[in-house]
């Protein structure tokens, strides 16, 4: 029997499920199972599951069952079987989350059926999420390889993308950024640039092609000047229309009460702008 798995567009294979009636197959499920001295169905304890587990310490259980072609067993996560086992219900379409957040705990009355958002949101009210610093680039900093201990400065021969001239999409050579570079700093507009060498290759580069490369973003590993990046936030941002003294006093007048609608007819700006400043969406830089 097969059912269609909305989730994944694929057919799913359930037939197995009539094996899990089986009362031998029942009762070799629950030697496994880790049960509490408290009454039958205890709502309080965990039942740590004994057998194999997954790496991520969730239990499995085989089942003999040969519905895939090669195979003579199906391995189930224990704790889908406990809740199909209680509740009749096979969890096809959604995650078999825990109240209890073990892992390995199949008492069924731990496990609540749920949709991937669900248990998203499960995980951050739970502060289950290691975000900020609790993540691991915060907690490990010795393992993040950046640097001169990233993979592709190690091992260079290794790099997926061949970069400069050896990449086929490369339009320019390395002389090419030289004379660019050269005649950046001379003054000469990015807007020039593009228009001569577009003219030049018979290919058309962009404005933004050439501020990545008088900048250095790319082709860093050609010499020449390099011209610092211009500024894009806060005064220095060209469609900008307040000042830095403006950001700090419009957040003082929301912290004293003032309605961001009154602020935003105060200033002649909308007061979705006016919230992203308050929130610090925008202007994040401004204390």
């Amino acid at each position: 029997m097969q059912t269609w798995n909305s989730t994944s567009n694929v057919p799913t294979d359930i037939g197995f499920l009539a094996i899990l009636l089986r009362p031998e197959i029942q009762e070799r499920f629950y030697a496994k199972v880790q049960h509490c001295q408290h009454e039958p169905l205890c709502i309080y304890c965990c039942w740590p599951w004994k057998g194999a587990k997954k790496k991520e310490s969730y239990g499995l259980f085989s089942i003999p069952y040969k519905g895939m072609p090669g195979r003579r067993q199906k391995n189930l996560v224990a704790s889908r079987v406990a809740y199909f086992l209680h509740h009749g219900i096979w969890l096809t379409d959604f995650f078999a989350c825990h109240y209890c957040d073990t892992p390995s705990c199949v008492n069924p009355t731990h496990v609540w059926k749920g949709t991937h958002r669900q248990n998203q949101r499960d995980s951050v009210l739970k502060n289950r999420r290691a975000t900020g610093v609790r993540s691991g680039p915060y907690t490990h900093p010795e393992s993040r390889a950046y640097g001169d201990r990233n993979g592709s400065r190690r091992h260079p021969e290794e790099r997926p993308h061949p970069t400069g001239e050896a990449n086929p999409s490369a339009k320019l050579t390395a002389d090419d950024i030289q004379k660019i570079r050269q005649l950046s700093a001379t003054g000469v507009t990015d807007q020039w640039l593009a228009e001569h060498w577009t003219h030049i290759k018979g290919e058309r580069i962009s404005v933004a092609n050439m501020q990545s490369i008088v900048t250095g973003e790319t082709w860093k590993h050609i010499d020449g000047p390099i011209r610092q990046p211009m500024k894009r936030y806060g005064e220095h941002h060209p469609m900008n229309r307040i000042t830095s003294q403006e950001v700090e006093t419009i957040r003082f007048l929301a912290r004293t009460g003032m309605t961001q609608y009154a602020i935003a007819q105060r200033y002649g700006l909308s007061r979705g702008y006016i919230s992203d400043i308050v929130r610090r969406k925008r202007w994040k830089h401004i204390p």
